[in-house]
């Protein structure tokens, strides 16, 4: 019998208590890592369990991937829930910018993202989260689908030299599989299949990403990466991230690419959760966040999350007021 918290009915119940058990998710790694089992007492709401299941699971099947058990993260439904309560409970649901935060976008914005429905339509087209035997990747979209494989739940693997089976490493993955569908979604097409012909000021062909494109510290021999639009943190508001202006002239942009995208839900999750989400996956946050600005972005960003002072030699700006008179604030540092 597994975990029963903040006096949860889950399952079928004999006197309050889960009394059903689901069968092991048949080709993955079942474990947690301390990080996963800190975060569980956030998870582990029915309210949140019942939201977040009727918002993303509800339409595939996952019994065998433990969806009984939503509270135990050494299952790979308990590992969903952990990643989507560090968006939904994690980062605080204010409607609009509170004054000076210098949080990247609302957790509205990641929730519409990452929600099956995407906001009735307006972030994306209906997507199914479908479970995939696959340790060879972590997630992978489809066109009407996002398969959550074993490599994002095996307990002890690692990708890009980290262990990645934390909380925010999994809902940032969320956000960057359902960013593919955002590219997608018929009004937009802004893939760069679609826009092969487009470049911006520094001459980068296609606005979705670079696939001929060598990262900065490839870990994989078929590593591709995206380009980093900079913007302000303020340039966008809350529930305003799905806009966009395809990118010309000189930053700041109103653009995201996936992994963009990506590493600043990490990156809000790492600085800006509330008290109640535990130390440790606000530090793996960070260290996720700066592990893809550092291994997935063509052009790499001048700032790292949580690290203030100078990067690459540069002062680090988030504002223009970061800078020292007679310099700007470009592409996240002082020039």
């Amino acid at each position: 019998m597994r975990k029963a918290l903040n006096g949860m009915i889950l399952g079928v119940t004999i006197g309050g208590a889960v009394s059903a058990t689901a069968g092991d998710a048949a080709a993955c790694i079942d474990g947690n890592t301390s990080v996963e089992i800190a975060m569980e007492s956030v998870a582990c709401n029915k309210a949140f369990i019942d939201w977040t299941h009727n918002s993303l699971m509800k339409m595939a099947y996952w019994e065998d991937w433990g969806e009984r058990e939503p509270c135990s993260s050494d299952l790979p439904y308990g590992k969903v829930m952990g990643g989507v309560a560090a968006l939904a409970i994690g980062l605080s649901l204010d409607a609009t910018r509170p004054s000076g935060s210098l949080q990247m976008h609302g957790a509205f914005d990641y929730l519409k993202s990452v929600h099956a429905h995407g906001d009735g339509g307006a972030w994306h087209e209906k997507l199914y989260y479908v479970s995939a035997e696959d340790s060879g990747v972590r997630a992978r979209y489809t066109g009407d689908k996002i398969q959550l494989a074993c490599g994002l739940f095996n307990w002890g693997q690692q990708w890009n030299r980290q262990i990645s089976q934390n909380p925010a490493a999994l809902a940032s993955t969320l956000v960057h599989e359902t960013w593919h569908a955002w590219q997608r979604y018929p009004t937009r097409k802004i893939s760069a299949a679609d826009n092969s012909g487009g470049k911006d000021n520094r001459g980068h062909t296609g606005w979705g990403g670079c696939s001929q494109c060598k990262c900065p510290a490839a870990t994989q021999s078929n590593q591709t990466c995206d380009y980093y639009y900079f913007h302000f943190p303020t340039a966008f508001t809350y529930h305003d991230m799905l806009n966009y202006v395809l990118p010309s002239g000189s930053p700041p942009y109103r653009f995201h690419s996936v992994y963009q995208a990506q590493f600043e839900a990490t990156c809000d999750i790492a600085l800006f959760s509330r008290a109640t989400v535990p130390n440790s996956v606000k530090m793996f946050a960070r260290m996720w966040s700066n592990n893809l600005m550092e291994t997935r972005m063509a052009n790499l960003p001048s700032w790292r999350c949580g690290v203030p002072g100078m990067v690459s030699g540069r002062r680090v700006c988030r504002v223009q007021t970061d800078c020292p008179s007679g310099q700007a604030c470009v592409d996240s540092a002082c020039r």
